[in-house]
């Protein structure tokens, strides 16, 4: 069974107040590819190393604005910077 293929479609920037929120930079040409529910990897260039699922999705200032379910702490986002 060969691994799942993921498309590149952010990086992440800073978070955002101090419930877990993190600014995504868009690098998709299709940004509706995000979506609330959706899984999504996090990782490097190469490939995700971990997944998570969008709570809420946003646009603040032309990039995502994401919640992350399960994710309610600032400290975890912030360890995710640069990481796509």
């Amino acid at each position: 069974m060969t691994a799942p293929e993921w498309l590149i479609v952010g990086r992440v920037g800073k978070p955002h107040g101090v419930h877990g929120d993190v600014l995504v930079d868009i690098i998709t040409d299709f940004p509706e590819r995000l979506q609330d529910g959706v899984e999504f990897g996090l990782g490097e260039e190469d490939g995700p190393s971990e997944t998570h699922r969008v709570f809420r999705i946003r646009y603040h200032k032309r990039r995502w604005l994401l919640s992350v379910a399960g994710v309610r702490d600032r400290s975890v986002v912030e360890s995710w910077s640069g990481r796509y």
